[in-house]
Order: C-alpha cells, then sequence, then structure tokens
C-alpha cells in the first residue's frame, strides 16, 4: 500500500520483539534490514535522495548479515520443517541484497541527475534497470516480477531521458517519451503512472523546446507550455512537490526565452 514509515516502524517492532525470543532471533536481523530499506523507500519518496542512499545501504549491510547469520543456523538444524523454513527465509534475504544494490543505484542515479551529471546518471540509471531486469527473471512471485519489470522500464526510460539531455537530440527525448509511456502500462499503482505520465510530458516538452532552441520558432512555445503544465499536474498527483516546482521553473525558462 506503499505506506513505508508504517511499514519501517512495524519491521522496527518486529526485531525488537524477535530479539527477546529463543526460537526466533535469528530473524531479527531480516527484520532489521526490511525496515531500514522502508525507510530508505519513503525518504525516497520525499525525494530526500542522500539520506535514501545511507538507509538502503544500511539495508543492503543488514540482509547480508542476515543471510550469513541464516546459513550458519542452516548448517546445524536437524529437522525437515524447520530447514524448509530457514531456506525460504534465506530466499527472501537472498533476493533482497541484489534489490537493495538495484535501488541504490537508482537514488545514487537522482543525486547524480541533480547535480547535473548527465552522462553517470544515465550509467547509473541503466545499470540498476539491468538489476531489476534480472531481478525480474529469478523471482517466483508474480506481484514481485512486475514490480521489477516496472522499475527497469522506468530506469531504462531515465537513462535515455539523461542521454537526451546530454545529446540535445529532439528524437531521443521523443524515444524516451514512448519508454515512459511503456513504463505506464506496466503498472497498476496510480502513483507511477501519474509520475509516468508527467516524465512523458516533460520529454514532450523538452523535445519542442530543444526543436525551439535550435530555430527559434516561437510557434513552439504553445506546444512547450502545454506539456510542462500537464507535467506539473501530474507530478502533483504522485506526490514530487519539488519536482512539480522545477517544471514550472522550466516553464518560465522557456517564457523567458521566447519573450
Amino acid at each position: 500500500e506503499e505506506e513505508y514509515d508504517l511499514a519501517h516502524k512495524s519491521y522496527a517492532n518486529a526485531a525488537k520483539q524477535l530479539q527477546t525470543t529463543k526460537t526466533w532471533n535469528y530473524l531479527s536481523s531480516i527484520c532489521a534490514a526490511r525496515s531500514l530499506l522502508e525507510k530508505g523507500e519513503e525518504l525516497s519518496r520525499a525525494e530526500k535522495h542522500s539520506e535514501s542512499i545511507e538507509s538502503i545501504s544500511s539495508a543492503l549491510g543488514t540482509f547480508r548479515d542476515a543471510k550469513k547469520e541464516l546459513e550458519d543456523r542452516l548448517g546445524k538444524v536437524g529437522g525437515a520443517i524447520e530447514e524448509k523454513e530457514l531456506k525460504d527465509w534465506l530466499k527472501v534475504a537472498r533476493q533482497r541484497e541484489p534489490y537493495c544494490q538495484g535501488r541504490r543505484e537508482l537514488e545514487e542515479a537522482s543525486v547524480l541527475e541533480k547535480k547535473g551529471e548527465k552522462a553517470a546518471s544515465s550509467s547509473k540509471y541503466r545499470s540498476a534497470a539491468e538489476t531489476f531486469k534480472a531481478l525480474a527473471v529469478e523471482t517466483d512471485s508474480i506481484q514481485d516480477r512486475g514490480e521489477y519489470q516496472t522499475l527497469a522500464q522506468f530506469c531504462e526510460a531515465w537513462a535515455r531521458m539523461k542521454t537526451a539531455e546530454l545529446k540535445a537530440a529532439p528524437e531521443l527525448f521523443a524515444d524516451a517519451a514512448e519508454s515512459f509511456m511503456k513504463a505506464k502500462e506496466s503498472t497498476t499503482r496510480d502513483r507511477f503512472r501519474f509520475l509516468a505520465l508527467a516524465n512523458a510530458s516533460i520529454c514532450r516538452a523538452l523535445e519542442a523546446g530543444t526543436r525551439f532552441r535550435l530555430t527559434r520558432d516561437t510557434g513552439l512555445y504553445s506546444e512547450i507550455k502545454k506539456q510542462l503544465e500537464t507535467a506539473a499536474d501530474y507530478y502533483q498527483e504522485a506526490g514530487f512537490e519539488k519536482t512539480g516546482s522545477w517544471t514550472r521553473a522550466t516553464q518560465r525558462l522557456f517564457a523567458a526565452l521566447v519573450y
């Protein structure tokens, strides 16, 4: 339900309670790791990408510790039921480790993007996309597979958008817009759909904006303005207030160029 802060607190509470037990204390590390991961997701949604990287990195280390603890315990169990349960939890830890790596790369790409390092940002987005694609192939969960495929599609689209900005190529912005529309079709979450629509509109605006800068054809401004207004509305719907403000600032920039 994307209630990341509540999930973070619930996992932290579960970790604390499990730590006090004799039979289940080995599961406290996994819950602690999940708590840190959910906190990272919440920070990402608030567009606090550097803080998100710290939390997700801590989650990654804790998942690795949990995996080692489970592997050590697996070598000492005697019963088949306990062995199966340990293997199930070990599978969770092993899958969450690369997920954390992909999510960290995604946040690192966002930080690089904000610094204006377009080539490095594009490379990070592509690396994250490959990680999520691999996870989609490996997972047995239909729900997780869909989420990984959506994340991969978004990362690929963001990589194309950064490449388009780097090369100032209108046709590459059009390609990125199409990629975001594919991402929209791959998700069932409203927030992701709004984000995909916003990003597609931004790419169409920048496609027209790049043509305007190359030709100084003021007739393109109406299309730029329309697409940026649409993007700002969708960013607001998705809960990205800072990005919505950036979009309105971009609209004013193009208005200034026209004047």
